[in-house]
């Protein structure tokens, strides 16, 4: 299980928000692991060239934004399209963080500018090489959005 805190999420929201050009943007969560249970409690933002139906992400560009992976585990990349369609094209196949069995790719619909929460992504895991994107049910037993704090002051 992968534990997504809200404040982390909506950083990212807001993060892909600043961009006024319409075109995909990518992101990497990072983090801790401890058995099967990880929490994602960094965003790094690659050096990536965007374009309005794709990003690239070169290979010194990938080496800088994992610099810092000595310290944490990358967990899962989150990038845009630029419709409603949240699959995952060739494009995205070929350029994916990972092929690693597990990896985990997260996909906003609408350039991220119309998702509100954790609901309105698509999360698709690499099996044998192949990108499948889980039901709903699977999404949230993936990955689990938390709250950081509970205030029951008066």
């Amino acid at each position: 299980m992968i534990f997504l805190p809200y404040s982390v999420w909506d950083f990212l929201l807001v993060e892909f928000g600043r961009k006024r050009q319409l075109v995909e943007q990518i992101a990497f969560l990072d983090g801790i692991q401890s058995g099967s249970d990880a929490v994602i409690s960094t965003i790094t933002f690659p050096n990536a060239v965007l374009r309005r139906s794709n990003f690239r992400v070169s290979a010194a560009a990938m080496s800088e934004a994992g610099k810092h992976l000595a310290s944490y585990v990358r967990l899962a990349q989150v990038h845009t399209h630029p419709g409603d369609w949240v699959g995952h094209s060739i494009v995205d196949d070929d350029f994916a963080y990972s092929r690693h069995d597990g990896a985990l790719s997260i996909v906003l619909p609408n350039f991220g500018k119309t998702v509100t929460s954790f609901s309105d992504a698509a999360v698709h895991v690499c099996l044998r090489g192949h990108w499948l994107q889980l039901e709903e049910k699977e999404k949230h037993a993936t990955i689990q959005t938390v709250p950081i704090s509970f205030d029951f002051r008066r």
